[in-house]
């Protein structure tokens, strides 16, 4: 029986070098050289995507259920239905693109796909078309690339035929709704893994569907996540993603609030401060329950050190989403500036209780216990395994416990390791300012400390660039609280460009009120 069973898995599974030439409309489809041309031009398509094709083709007409793709274009083994999304997107982008729709696939939830052939485009298996010849084509390779490349081309059509199919109120595809969802899911969870992972999706969700209005303003936030430090930023060349997302978008739906919202956060924070308040203030009228607007209002406020203003704006956010990791980490750091210790606590024991090996929630843990006077806390909390972030470098994890252990005995030669250490991996990467500064201050080092907030805001190697980012938050910490008594505290402030925001906005920082 097993012999059987292999020989007819073998029979029906697509052999590309077996397969008959056949036309699709004005296409010329060659699985055996994996070539689909047309008045001259001719695509290579990867050998899965034209095997999927082959299978589709053949059911004349018929639906193909997604088990029956696996077994012929897998050869029944296990994928997910990622993999096959991909591939029916790239066909998809040939029909509308290449194709010039002559022909479509429909989708019939829950069971599978249809290959569809438009009025006026006959699908025959012709003897002639094996014999087609291609002068000299053009070859372009079929890559995730290109699929994007195929939405934004599509997404650049005309305007008013945007707005035409917004108000026949367009209904995208069931499989792209699911990696809409899905990419909003993923860029919710305030990873550097997923955050690209939910471009990926939002990608193909405007490939499938290009007026799809609410992923191509979800695609524009996704790009934007990028520039948050969230791996290697391109800053030259994710500002006119965000752009061309968005833009695509309000064509579509001009109160797309995601989109809106991307617009106004290409810019950083830093130095727009004033700007940046009023527009999301202005946006927020309209939007008031976006999860993300919300979220970004009490950032700002906390940049400027308004951190009582900003918590209500991180409390709504958990009422609208409570299940907002990054939202809890937001909170809980507010809550701690603020002096309210127990509230911020609470907040990071649910928190942890929902993601309990979440990185940014583990470091805010660490954090509040080390700078709220807790040191042997932080190094049994940082050496508990069951609490310990997954891929956490077991030297990261030695050098928090030793950074602890430091503040709890104080050894001279202990601290002298984690002075070295700060000062050093602050040199090394700006981002490191925050943590180095507040554990410098702690030790008393305010030379330091303003030695490297000089390097980390004013960059004397080389001047900002446009996008790049800067934050301002934890001049604000309770841990700097003997650096802003020094006389070089306002200076720095006045150079900064917060002096000016206080003075424009007619607002002050919560320590200047106390």
């Amino acid at each position: 029986m097993a012999f059987a069973f292999e020989a007819r898995r073998d029979e029906s599974l697509i052999q590309l070098a077996r397969a008959e030439p056949f036309r699709l409309g004005s296409l010329v489809v060659n699985p055996a050289t994996r070539e689909v041309s047309r008045d001259g031009e001719s695509e290579i398509l990867e050998p899965r995507v034209m095997q999927v094709l082959v299978a589709l083709f053949e059911a004349k007409g018929a639906v193909v259920s997604r088990d029956e793709l696996v077994a012929r274009c897998w050869d029944g083994r296990i994928v997910g239905d990622n993999a096959i999304t991909r591939v029916i997107v790239q066909l998809r982008r040939l029909a509308n693109e290449f194709g010039q729709s002559s022909f479509e696939l429909e989708t019939i939830t829950k069971v599978g796909y249809r290959l569809v052939v438009r009025e006026g485009a006959a699908v025959a298996t012709s003897p002639e078309a094996s014999s087609v010849v291609v002068a000299e084509p053009r070859h372009r390779s079929f890559s995730r690339r290109a699929v994007v490349g195929a939405g934004l081309a599509a997404g650049c059509a005309a305007t008013a035929w945007f707005g035409w199919k917004a108000f026949q109120g367009h209904e995208p595809p069931p499989e792209a709704v699911e990696l809409f969802k899905r990419g909003e899911h993923a860029q919710r969870q305030g990873l550097p893994d997923l955050s690209r992972q939910a471009v990926v999706y939002l990608e193909q969700a405007v490939a499938i569907d290009p007026f799809y209005s609410a992923a191509w303003g979800s695609l524009a936030l996704a790009y934007r996540h990028l520039l948050e430090a969230f791996g290697e930023a391109e800053y030259t060349s994710l500002p006119e993603r965000i752009r061309s997302a968005a833009g695509r978008a309000l064509a579509l739906d001009p109160r797309n609030a995601d989109a809106r919202l991307a617009l106004i956060l290409v810019h950083p924070f830093y130095g727009n401060w004033r700007q940046m308040e009023a527009s999301l203030r202005e946006l927020g009228q309209e939007h008031p329950d976006h999860w993300l607007l919300r979220a970004q209002t009490g950032l700002l406020l906390y940049e400027v050190g308004r951190i009582e203003e900003g918590i209500p704006h991180s409390q709504h956010v958990l009422e609208i989403d409570p299940f907002l990791p990054v939202g809890h980490m937001f909170l809980a750091r507010a809550l701690s500036m603020a002096g309210r210790l127990q509230e911020a606590e609470a907040v990071l024991n649910r928190g942890g209780e929902r993601w309990p090996a979440h990185p940014a929630l583990w470091g805010t843990r660490y954090s509040f216990l080390l700078f709220n006077g807790r040191p042997a806390a932080a190094a049994a909390f940082a050496m508990d395994p069951d609490s310990l972030p997954s891929g956490m470098p077991p030297q990261a994890v030695k050098r928090r416990v030793r950074i602890a252990r430091a503040f709890e005995t104080r050894e001279p030669g202990l601290v002298a390791e984690v002075i070295a250490s700060a000062r050093a991996e602050a040199a090394a990467d700006p981002k490191n300012a925050q943590f180095a500064t507040a554990i410098l201050a702690l030790l008393g080092l305010k030379d330091d400390v303003f030695q490297i907030l000089h390097r980390y805001y004013f960059q004397l190697e080389r001047p900002l660039g446009r996008y790049e980012r800067r934050y301002t938050y934890s001049l604000f910490a309770p841990a700097l609280r003997e650096v802003r008594e020094d006389a070089r505290f306002p200076a720095l402030l006045d150079r900064i460009g917060l002096t000016r925001y206080w003075r424009e906005t007619g607002t002050k920082p919560d320590y200047a009120l106390s």
